[in-house]
């Protein structure tokens, strides 16, 4: 858990490492497609971006008086969905680096959970995972008075009784605000991640400035239902998917302008026609661009520079589909897939979930409800389809157009 911290730690080292060697500033990157980087730029957001405000604000109210917890209890959990490339981990690297502005707020940012092998006991999972917090969550459980045998972070013991998550993570938010955001949590191990869940649950419940922002695959409902944390079902929940248009054009045109190069209305419009408004194309495609001009020695981009990549970003796209594509062939979901895509196309792109279900039982034999669900729930992780208000529309842009494609190519082509 929290391997991020491992290389938040070489970054840092490296980085001093640079300034003894006098080494200049690397010139800055306008375009980070992949590794949930946070966009010079993010654009169209702005209600989640909100939303997670609120989270923050809402751990600095007033505490009553010797008792730790808030005069208002915080907000309730919040849960970012959507599928593969639409910026879930740079909201949450959004939400860190504003939540970092206030130095009351200690921040947690994890992105595994694993099982304790050893002891088969969740909470042992859970304390181990602690141990690679920040160095700042050991400074507060000792201003508490917390004392740990063998000392601080990755070294301390836990042998004795009192020495749980539950309750170091009571004392931890009675001292000080902590928000904890939880990235891949499909991924995670259900019975850790099921106590995690319960008892921090019960410290907002009770009025502890704790917060909590998870952020998955549109599986991430079902995943946290079989950790028997169906509650989190009724929190706040982000869907975000593909931007507008006028969010395109700013997503790519901003981070261009802010290192120091123009873009024709008409080569907009080109570099915008290339993402499907889709987040990762974007920075895919603005990548590009900015690349190409770079090694031109321009400072302007127009549509004979936007023509010169646009072969380079159909194949950043097709990267994309094959990967999805070929998970779903190894999971021998093609045929259905086939099935979902011709029924949206009939039906004007979007359906009712249960529609889709019904649908996959009525057409293949041995495919009984609970079989149709566990397919639907793996189209979407696949980002084949998406569903917001149980609606059912097709996922990653054009990938219906792929999967024909795909689906033309002979089985054995000749050598």
């Amino acid at each position: 858990m929290c391997g991020y911290i491992k290389t938040e730690f070489y970054n840092i080292c490296a980085g001093n490492a640079n300034r003894r060697r006098g080494r200049r500033k690397t010139k800055p990157r306008p375009f980070s497609p992949g590794g949930g980087h946070l966009p010079l730029k993010l654009a169209g957001r702005e209600q989640e971006t909100s939303l997670l405000e609120e989270v923050i604000e809402s751990l600095l109210g007033d505490s009553v008086d010797g008792k730790g917890y808030l005069q208002h209890p915080p907000s309730d959990p919040i849960k970012i969905v959507g599928p593969r490339g639409v910026g879930k981990t740079a909201l949450l690297t959004w939400t860190k680096r504003r939540a970092e502005k206030n130095e009351k707020v200690l921040v947690v940012r994890c992105a595994y959970l694993d099982d304790d092998d050893k002891t088969g006991d969740p909470m042992d999972s859970l304390v181990n995972a602690m141990k690679k917090w920040p160095a700042k969550v050991f400074d507060t459980l000792k201003a508490a008075g917390v004392s740990l045998p063998g000392g601080f972070g990755l070294n301390f013991q836990t042998d004795r009784p009192a020495d749980t998550y539950e309750h170091l993570i009571a004392k931890i938010v009675e001292a000080k605000p902590l928000l904890l955001l939880l990235d891949e949590v499909h991924h995670f191990d259900l019975r850790p991640l099921g106590k995690l869940l319960q008892v921090n649950q019960q410290l907002i419940s009770d009025g502890y400035p704790l917060g909590m922002v998870l952020a998955g695959t549109p599986g991430l409902d079902s995943h946290l239902a079989k950790a028997s944390s169906t509650f989190i079902s009724r929190c706040d929940q982000i869907h975000i998917n593909t931007l507008s248009d006028a969010a395109t054009r700013e997503a790519l045109e901003e981070p261009l302008r802010q290192v120091g190069v123009t873009v024709a209305p008409d080569a907009l419009e080109a570099m915008a026609a290339q993402t499907d408004n889709y987040p990762y194309f974007i920075q895919y495609v603005g990548r590009e661009v900015w690349r190409a001009a770079s090694k031109a020695g321009r400072k302007d981009v127009d549509i004979a520079l936007v023509k010169q990549v646009e072969e380079q970003a159909r194949k950043g796209r097709r990267t994309i589909y094959t990967q999805a594509y070929d998970r779903m062939k190894k999971n021998r979901l093609l045929p259905y897939a086939r099935q979902v895509m011709e029924l949206l196309e009939r039906n004007g792109g979007k359906v009712h979930e249960d529609a889709v279900t019904d649908a996959l039982v009525a057409a293949n034999d041995g495919v009984d409800e609970d079989r149709a669900e566990e397919i639907y729930e793996n189209l979407r992780e696949d980002g084949f389809i998406w569903t917001v208000d149980d609606e059912t529309a097709p996922g990653i842009p054009s990938f219906f157009s792929y999967f024909k494609d795909r689906q033309k190519q002979p089985k054995n082509p000749p050598t």
